[in-house]
């Protein structure tokens, strides 16, 4: 298939046409879904506190030594509920999520990142209290 992928305004028919055959294929329908699907990330070399603009976004940790990623209270930073951010360990330094003041963090086991590349993702359940999950020890 040849043609641009560009990701449309809305999802109307003439805007996933494959632009060689003209027909609307699984592959073409893919190709805009994945441009849609796209996750912002931005990268943090020290500890940090995540802002409103992390919403929906992958936040990069590389930093060799141990950082803490804090999760801030709804007074200070009111994500919706339902609201996702994930957190990469892309250096040697583990990651520990660390609760804002009148923060409650869920989890099954522990708030650190596990090892090196090691993904979690932290959900928002109520007003200040959120799940962490994935790669954890």
């Amino acid at each position: 298939m040849s043609g641009t992928v560009s990701s449309p305004s809305s999802l109307m028919t003439n805007e996933i046409v494959d632009n060689t055959t003209g027909l609307i294929t699984p592959a073409r329908i893919r190709d805009v879904v994945e441009s849609l699907a796209a996750i912002p990330e931005s990268t943090q070399t020290a500890s940090y506190t995540a802002v409103f603009a992390d919403r929906g976004t992958c936040v990069i940790m590389n930093s060799a030594s141990a950082v803490n990623f804090t999760v801030p209270p709804n007074s200070s930073v009111a994500f919706p509920i339902a609201a996702r951010i994930y957190v990469f360990q892309y250096g040697a330094g583990q990651v520990t999520v660390v609760a804002g003041a009148g923060v409650t963090l869920r989890n099954s086991s522990s708030l650190t990142t596990r090892i090196q590349y090691s993904l979690i993702g932290l959900l928002k359940i109520n007003t200040d209290e959120w799940l962490v999950f994935g790669d954890v020890t």
